[in-house]
C-alpha cells in the first residue's frame, strides 16, 4: 500500500507537540537504550517508482559515516540487501514532496537493492548488519476488526481506571501476538489513545500512549471530527528482541505522515527510538 493524501496547505507541520490539530501526531523521541541501537543502526527510506532504489529520508541527516552502516531494508518480515550508490543533491524542481514520483528530486543518500522488492509501502525501515543479526522479524497481518468485547478492554480499564470508548484489533503476527488501538474515555478536553501489543505468551501488555486536546473538528489530523483514524494506522514491521516485540508504525495524515520505531522500555511502555516525518501533499 502506498498512501497519498491531499491538502491545500503548502508546507508540512514539523513542530514537535503533544496536541495535534493540523498534521499527524508528533512526540519527543527518547534516547536510544545502550543495549539495543545506535543512531546509525536504523533509518527510514523512500522507494522509487520501480522499487529498485531507496533514498534515506530521516528528519535529521545522519553523519556520512553512518551510511556505511545501512545494509538492509525490510518489507514486512522480508529483508533485502542494499548497496550505497550516491548522495543525491536537492534538484531545482524539488517541491518538498517525498514520494516515489518525486524520487529523483529528493536530497539524501541513495541505495540500490540487490533484488527487486515485492509490492508494498512506499516508505520502509533501513538497518545495519547488527540490527539484522540481533532481531527476529515477525510476519505482520494488518486486518482491522472491532475489539470492544476483547479481554484487552477489561485489562485497560484496570490499568487506567477509565472506560474504553473504542477498541480495534489492527494487526496480528504470524506467531499470534495481537496489536490493538483503544481510545480511553476523555478526561475534560484531554483524549488518550493507546497502541497495545498483547503477546501470545506472557501477561504483560506493551503500551504506547497518544494524547491530544479534544476539538470536535480536528484533534489528531485535519478535519478528523475528533476521531483517531484507527483504520489508517499501520504496522509496517514487527521484531522480537530479547523476548519482547518492537514495532515500526506508519501514521498518515493530510499533508504527510510519521514513521516510528518503537521498542519496549521501563514498565512495559514503548518508547520512540527514531521517528521521521514524510511529506507528500501537493503544493
Amino acid at each position: 500500500m502506498v498512501f497519498y493524501m491531499g491538502c491545500n496547505n503548502p508546507q508540512p507541520q514539523n513542530s514537535i507537540t503533544t496536541t495535534i490539530q493540523d498534521t499527524t501526531l508528533r512526540t519527543v523521541p527518547e534516547s536510544v537504550t545502550s543495549d539495543t541501537l545506535s543512531h546509525g543502526d536504523i533509518s527510514f527510506g523512500l522507494f522509487n517508482a520501480t522499487r529498485d532504489q531507496i533514498i534515506v529520508i530521516d528528519d535529521e541527516e545522519p553523519p556520512i559515516e553512518d551510511y556505511d552502516k545501512i545494509k538492509h531494508t525490510w518489507i514486512n518480515e522480508q529483508s533485502y540487501k542494499l548497496d550505497f550508490v550516491k548522495v543525491q543533491k536537492e534538484s531545482d524542481d524539488y517541491n518538498g514532496r517525498q514520494t516515489p514520483d518525486n524520487f529523483d528530486n529528493v536530497p539524501g543518500a541513495v541505495f540500490k537493492l540487490a533484488a527487486k522488492a515485492k509490492p508494498g509501502d512506499a516508505y520502509v525501515l533501513l538497518c545495519s548488519d547488527s540490527f539484522l543479526k540481533s532481531r527476529k522479524a515477525l510476519k505482520i497481518h494488518n486486518n482491522v476488526a472491532y475489539a470492544t468485547k476483547s479481554s484487552l478492554v477489561t485489562e485497560l480499564k484496570k490499568t487506567y481506571g477509565r472506560s474504553v470508548t473504542n477498541a480495534k484489533l489492527i494487526a496480528t503476527t504470524a506467531q499470534k501476538d495481537s496489536i490493538f488501538l483503544a481510545q480511553l474515555a476523555p478526561v475534560g478536553d484531554s483524549l488518550t489513545v493507546v497502541l497495545v501489543t498483547k503477546p501470545l505468551t506472557g501477561k504483560n501488555l506493551l503500551i504506547q500512549e497518544f494524547k491530544a486536546e479534544y476539538n470536535e473538528m480536528s484533534t489528531w489530523r485535519v478535519d478528523d471530527g475528533g476521531e483517531f483514524p484507527m483504520e489508517d494506522f499501520t504496522i509496517l514491521n514487527a521484531f522480537e528482541h530479547k523476548g519482547k516485540i518492537e514495532l515500526v508504525t506508519s501514521f498518515p495524515g493530510a499533508e504527510g505522515g510519521d514513521l516510528t520505531f518503537l521498542t519496549p522500555g521501563k514498565n512495559n511502555r514503548y518508547h520512540i527510538v527514531k521517528e521521521s516525518y514524510v511529506y507528500w501533499s501537493p503544493l
